[in-house]
């Protein structure tokens, strides 16, 4: 076997070169052009990641959660400020919001019958209720879990 590459490899090395064209050295030597396309995609993404760092830099100045400023607002020209609380913008005393929140999982795949699979999913379902204190600060009041098995006949081909 090893006398086949030895004869192989003579055979290369009498064989003549050939000089490379100078086209080649020309196209090797180019700067490289991208089409339209690749360099709008590139913008694309760069806006892109442009706005998810500003959302982010926004979101924690922003939050829902935080307590109403007790500061009166802005006064228009012979307005007087309401003396009641209800005068006052955002949640009143009693306010509720009230919160449903499902998810799904799949769990896996059983045969309970020994013929017929059956997908099984798990269904969670919390309902949330916060309530509006004196201060206009929504508290937790309460939350429901519940939890379902869903089953749903497998379709396998």
């Amino acid at each position: 076997m090893n006398d086949e590459f030895k004869d192989i490899e003579r055979m290369l090395k009498s064989m003549p070169l050939r000089k490379a064209p100078p086209s080649l050295d020309a196209r090797i030597l180019r700067p490289r052009r991208f089409p339209r396309w690749s360099r709008a995609l590139v913008g694309g993404l760069a806006a892109a990641a442009a706005a998810a760092l500003a959302l982010a830099l926004w979101l924690p100045r922003h939050n829902a959660s935080d307590p109403i400023p007790e500061e009166a607002p802005p006064q228009t020209a012979g307005l007087a400020p309401a003396p009641d609380a209800a005068a006052r913008p955002g949640p009143q005393p009693g306010h509720t919001i009230e919160e449903t929140v499902s998810h799904v999982t799949y769990e896996g795949l059983i045969v309970p019958d020994g013929k017929t699979p059956m997908r099984v999913l798990q269904q969670r379902t919390v309902n949330r209720t916060w309530v509006a204190d004196e201060s206009g600060r929504f508290a937790l009041d309460s939350a429901v879990p519940d939890d379902q098995i869903i089953l749903v006949q497998a379709q396998i081909q």
